[in-house]
């Protein structure tokens, strides 16, 4: 049965399909015709959260930020698939897929909770340590943009690659990410010089 299949809509008459088939139980081991869209007020807004919850844990601007989140993911994970096993078959299967069985680039089947408990566990074994990586790095990003532009002044034609060299490697990208900036808003020239570039502030 394709996966479009089941997004169709179904007839909600005795709580069956269009096929008359029962939407409480599996048929021939998959959702039948229509379920998804018919328990879509259940499964949507649990879905999103869930989902929702994840990414923010992933694009987290403090190390505090993503455990709280991570935590907060995971609460809604068994929540979530605690109610589905109470509620039937057809509601496991759906999480089951959709949430237990996932697949990107790396790996063609991993549980989403997995990653999200494998990172907490990480976060709490060197929380003192990533706890004191995230405040030197704040530190080090502290007027970082007039450092480096006190740096293109006082050295022109310096090469990127030296100039990046001048400062912590902990900021080694927001460093590439200004002179890229200043460069396509014209403040900078950069000139092509073997695999970096020559740097100049540039004249008014």
């Amino acid at each position: 049965m394709g996966i479009f299949d089941k997004f169709k809509k179904s007839n909600t008459v005795n709580n069956t399909n269009s096929l008359g088939e029962d939407l409480e139980h599996l048929i021939d081991g998959e959702l039948p015709w229509g379920w998804v869209a018919h328990k879509s007020s259940f499964i949507k807004p649990r879905d999103e959260e869930m989902i929702d919850t994840h990414v923010k844990a992933c694009n987290a601007e403090s190390v505090e930020e993503e455990k709280k989140l991570l935590e907060r993911f995971l609460e809604l994970f068994y929540a979530y698939k605690n109610e589905c096993e109470q509620m039937g078959e057809c509601y496991v299967k759906y999480f089951s897929d959709m949430h237990e069985h996932c697949h990107n680039s790396s790996s063609s089947d991993f549980s989403i909770n997995e990653l999200a408990e494998q990172r907490l566990a990480y976060i709490n074994e060197h929380y003192d340590e990533l706890i004191k990586k995230e405040n030197h790095k704040r530190e080090c990003l502290t007027n970082l943009d007039v450092s480096v532009w006190n740096e293109l002044w006082n050295n022109p034609d310096i090469i990127q690659s030296n100039l990046i060299k001048l400062f912590d490697p902990i900021v080694k990208n927001e460093v590439a990410s200004l002179l890229y900036e200043w460069d396509k808003s014209g403040r900078i020239i950069r000139e092509k010089k073997g695999r970096s570039y020559i740097l100049n502030i540039k004249k008014r």
